[in-house]
């Protein structure tokens, strides 16, 4: 478990640090889950695995790296009325796919998902 730990700022106020060490997820052919705090990187390797992001509104901040070790692209389930904005996009979209052999960095803002890489 990533412990949380308060850090002194020199202007006398303090903030939250999250310990980034988490293992990375194997999106095998028995994965099957919505995302929590216990993922940050996802690694799929079965294009049967199931992958679904949470509420954006649930995890403002929060980033997860999706990369994609099959030949065919991947669809990542989104919670419905929820959009992400993609790169090189002017509109947002209502579905997202990792592109074969690539990985795409997202944030959520509080109200969509953003793909930031």
């Amino acid at each position: 478990n990533a412990q949380n730990s308060v850090l002194s700022k020199i202007d006398g106020g303090a903030s939250w640090s999250l310990e980034m060490n988490k293992p990375i997820d194997v999106a095998n052919s028995s994965f099957s889950k919505t995302l929590d705090e216990t993922n940050f990187t996802i690694v799929i390797i079965d294009a049967t695995a199931v992958i679904n992001l949470p509420d954006p509104a649930d995890v403002t901040g929060r980033v997860y790296i999706l990369v994609n070790n099959i030949n065919s692209n991947h669809s990542i389930g989104i919670v419905l009325g929820t959009t992400v904005h993609l790169l090189g996009s002017t509109s947002p979209s209502t579905s997202l796919s990792v592109t074969a052999g690539t990985s795409m960095i997202i944030q959520s803002d509080g109200n969509t998902w953003y793909q930031i890489h």
